[in-house]
């Protein structure tokens, strides 16, 4: 990988916090960090920003390589002002696509690309080529195009695939790119599972000698809501139902949403993949523990979008390189009106929890009163409980100390409100806690002050 400026070292555990890699006697390597702009170039702020959180380098789309045995057919994509690139190292990507054994010709296709090369600062840092399926012929275009440029050129491919099929001496000059982690099926790579990513992880390592990792965070939604999108908009139990998804989650709504630049009717469905800041921490933990002497960097795929957007957005992807914790903040508030207990959560985060049937919920239980009813309000749905210790049972009204209000989704800086809670007879005491699901998988639960009868 390219030489870099400001760099992360890797043996930080992100987040704000330092933390030794391994038990070993190595010393601490600096690792480079690069964002791909798969959204074209964002602003001279947006930039600013990025370099101040460790970004030292950038990846941008130039096209797509067509490669049959002696041809290379190179389709071209607008690149947008790189003027405002100035003052970073650049590397530009191409797709490739190609049969069997078909090598291209290296030749064609540098000439191919040098017009838009030459629009990046100093000319480019060198090229990125991606293949979302491996080819035979894919590793001898990439060296030969390494040699006839007499440059290093990097190949970017799952992690399972360069595990399989590099060779132990690796392809000469060629840096491997390990899509590994992440969101891969929202640039058209398969999916995976986090237990074969490792493994493969492994092989990899033990097998290069130098190689980078690529975490995908971009999200994956259908429809594609064009013009900017966020969960936020699915997450009342008023606008939509959530039901579990083979590939996803999916929500089916219940009246007409904005999504996008475009209006959804009801009873349209939408199915969305996302990272979201505790799962892209729980990557980059799995990526960089233990220390793997070959992995010179790692490159956030897909610049996070600012707010609103799905999954990560950038002013998490900020707060979170700026040491702060990636899990959402929920605060709770109760009011009373006559025997109505009101119920409301806010978000006081960037980070959001993860979609979920009934693993996010605000819980309110009771002594010396009678519940009789609920109105969820904007949240999805509630429960009628018995709690003893921490031993939940669903049970009916009359027989309940507590009742839990489930959230579908809490967004970044989100309010979920309109829960009322009817009692026959207010109780004497009432206490709340609340539980989140995260992005990775994991949940957190706290107390909330007492909601005074």
């Amino acid at each position: 990988m390219p030489g870099v400026g400001a760099r992360v070292v890797s043996t930080l555990v992100l987040g704000g916090l330092l933390a030794a890699a391994a038990a070993t006697a190595q010393e601490p390597r600096a690792l480079a960090h690069r964002a791909w702009l798969l959204d074209g170039v964002p602003s001279p702020e947006t930039l600013t920003l990025a370099r101040g959180l460790g970004v030292d380098g950038l990846v941008l789309p130039l096209g797509k390589v067509v490669v049959t045995d002696r041809r290379c057919d190179l389709e071209l994509v607008p690149t947008g002002a790189t003027a405002a690139l100035a003052g970073w190292r650049v590397n530009g990507l191409v797709w490739v696509e190609g049969e069997g054994e078909g090598a291209g010709n290296a030749e064609s296709f540098l000439a191919q690309v040098a017009p838009v090369r030459r629009g990046l600062p100093g000319g480019g840092a060198g090229l990125v080529l991606a293949a979302r399926r491996f080819f035979p012929g894919l590793p001898r275009f990439a060296a030969a195009v390494a040699r006839t440029a007499r440059e290093q050129v990097e190949l970017v491919l799952p992690v399972a695939v360069l595990a399989e099929r590099l060779p132990a001496p690796g392809w000469p000059g060629v840096l491997p790119v390990a899509v590994v982690f992440g969101n891969p099926e929202a640039l058209g790579w398969p999916p995976s599972t986090i237990h074969d990513d490792l493994a493969a992880l492994e092989a990899l390592a033990a097998r290069a000698g130098s190689f980078v990792a690529a975490i995908v965070v971009l999200p994956l939604a259908d429809p594609d809501p064009r013009g900017g999108a966020s969960l936020a908009a699915l997450a009342s139990g008023r606008v939509a139902t959530y039901r579990p998804g083979a590939r996803g989650d999916e929500f089916v709504l219940k009246r007409p949403v904005e999504w996008g630049s475009s209006t959804l009717p009801a009873g349209s469905s939408v199915t969305v993949q996302v990272v979201q800041s505790s799962r892209y921490h729980r990557d980059l933990r799995l990526l960089l523990r233990p220390q793997r002497g070959g992995l010179v960097g790692w490159d956030t795929v897909g610049l996070p979008r600012p707010s609103p957007t799905l999954g990560m957005s950038f002013e998490a992807f900020v707060d979170y390189f700026r040491g702060g914790v990636p899990d959402p903040r929920p605060l709770v508030h109760g009011s009373w009106s006559g025997s109505y207990l009101e119920v409301s959560v806010i978000n006081d985060s960037p980070h959001a929890s993860a979609v979920a049937t009934t693993a996010n919920w605000v819980e309110v239980r009771f002594a010396g009163g009678q519940v009789a009813d609920v109105d969820p309000g904007d949240f999805s749905g509630y429960e009628f409980g018995r709690l003893v210790g921490e031993s939940w049972t669903a049970t009916v009204p009359g027989n309940a100390n507590a009742v839990r209000l489930f959230l579908t989704y809490l967004g970044p800086e989100a309010r979920l409100g309109g829960g009322r809670i009817r009692f026959a007879s207010r109780p004497q005491e009432v206490f709340g806690r609340v539980s989140i699901r995260l992005g990775d998988g994991s949940a957190r639960t706290q107390e909330v002050r007492p909601l005074r009868p």
